[in-house]
């Protein structure tokens, strides 16, 4: 049996096993706003991880619970403080967005943005900055 034959299957075993399970993300490969809108409107969400120029901004975001509804509202509830906002979800040059905007300065100010939306499921979405100079990063987790 040829050695190269033999190697390359071999080669191909540690990307095989490190695969997470697919069957619970969407892989986006076109207009997927009412999908990720009717998702983000169910439940309750929580920043899982938040970089802002490349600096890990999540601390921030600690105890937050985020409420999208189905009518363009975004509520962050963390004890008796609130901060609320809009969002929508569009289809632009060929990528779904998020699109957020809050009114309050600070950590918020910092989220409202278009994002791009890189891959979601059930319990996560996976968002990165629009803006191409840098790259920014926002994951939602349940």
């Amino acid at each position: 049996m040829n050695a190269k034959m033999l190697v390359f299957p071999l080669a191909l075993v540690p990307f095989l096993a490190s695969c997470e399970d697919l069957d619970d993300r969407t892989i986006l490969t076109g207009d997927n706003t009412t999908q990720l809108s009717e998702l983000l409107a169910q439940g309750e969400w929580r920043v899982a991880q938040f970089i802002e120029d490349g600096r890990d901004q999540g601390a921030a975001f600690d105890g937050y619970v985020f409420h999208f509804t189905a009518e363009g509202q975004v509520s962050a509830l963390r004890d008796a403080s609130s901060e609320q906002g809009t969002w929508r979800v569009f289809y632009d040059d060929g990528r779904t967005e998020l699109s957020m905007s809050f009114n309050e300065e600070g950590p918020f100010e910092e989220m409202t943005d278009d994002w791009y939306i890189m891959e979601f499921g059930q319990d996560r979405i996976h968002l990165e900055d629009d803006n191409a100079l840098r790259t920014d990063l926002l994951i939602f987790s349940r």
